[in-house]
């Protein structure tokens, strides 16, 4: 689904683009659909319709990495397993952080300037922890990182991975877009909370970046003036939620420290180093969210009083 989505993306600016898959077109663009049927999405576009060419290659392979890279100018890589609950976590860890570290370490020798990594920003322990810890809102990027499960971990290993290549070849750049819950519109996210529960909401900080946002940030990505290693935040700027923040951060995180604005729906991350970088706009400033999660805050609290009042 985004990879489809940032092709389109790319060619609309003159850009073209070579994909890279470990199956056949054929059999890749089936799996995107089952997954897509499987999370009750809308059908998946055929992710290879707009591309000159495909490559089949095992990006576990460094070699066959290196040889798919060599004529790039740019490299944009979003493969990988994008959750802890598809595959046993040692799997999950060992696919992304190999294959990130066959791409960048290629892209590197071959002297590409530009790598686009899709992270995320459960790279400092979010979504799938069992109770995160957050020293103040608006999270920024000098926020400590607690993960603690295996994909997690892998996108933070993915992002020092960048630091250490960048340091040794300067001529090669990383951008590290730190992707939330990436959706169609906010409502999409109520599919999520139904089937992991409100704490994926909470845990997650009621983030996420919609499909359009995360187009424009990897196409400005690779084309923005950057040295060395960026991680941005790729959030919205408000939540997908009706409540207001300053309510959600009282009630699901009394004791952090709120450091900065959280007005209306304002988000929990703070994301202006990506729109400085980048020149980034959310596209849910240009066209805000048709619909919105209510996670029921006034009937939990009314259960809790009547609770309260009748102990």
């Amino acid at each position: 689904m985004v990879g489809s989505a940032v092709t389109a993306g790319l060619r609309s600016r003159g850009h073209t683009v070579v994909a890279i898959d470990r199956r056949p077109p054929s059999d890749a663009a089936r799996a995107l659909r089952d997954y897509a049927d499987a999370l009750e999405t809308p059908a998946t576009p055929d992710p290879f319709e707009f591309i000159e060419e495909v490559r089949t290659v095992d990006l576990a392979s460094y070699a066959e990495t290196r040889e798919a890279l060599a004529d790039a100018e740019a490299v944009v890589h979003l493969a990988g397993i994008n959750n802890p609950l598809s595959a046993p976590g040692w799997e999950v860890h060992d696919n992304n952080v190999v294959a990130s570290y066959h791409v960048l370490s290629a892209a590197a020798e071959l002297g590409i300037s530009r790598v686009v990594q899709s992270s995320s920003v459960n790279a400092i322990g979010l979504s799938w922890s069992r109770a995160p810890r957050f020293d103040y809102f608006p999270v920024d990027l000098a926020h400590a990182t607690r993960n603690e499960d295996a994909y997690s971990l892998s996108k933070l290993v993915q992002e020092v991975q960048a630091d250490s290549l960048t340091r040794r070849f300067e001529s090669t750049s990383v951008v590290s877009l730190r992707l939330h819950a990436v959706l169609n519109d906010a409502s999409d996210a109520q599919a999520y909370v139904d089937r992991f529960g409100v704490d994926w909401a909470v845990n997650g900080l009621f983030g996420y970046c919609t499909i359009s946002s995360t187009v424009d940030a990897v196409v400005l990505a690779c084309e923005a003036e950057v040295t060395g290693h960026e991680r941005l935040w790729v959030v919205e700027p408000e939540t997908f939620v009706s409540a207001p923040s300053g309510e959600l951060a009282a009630r699901y995180y009394p004791d952090v420290t709120v450091r900065g604005p959280l007005d209306g729906r304002s988000a929990f991350f703070d994301a202006s180093r990506t729109v400085e970088v980048l020149g980034w706009t959310p596209s849910t400033v240009v066209d805000p969210p048709a619909a919105l999660v209510d996670l029921g805050l006034g009937r939990d609290a009314a259960a809790e009083a009547t609770t309260e009042g009748s102990r």
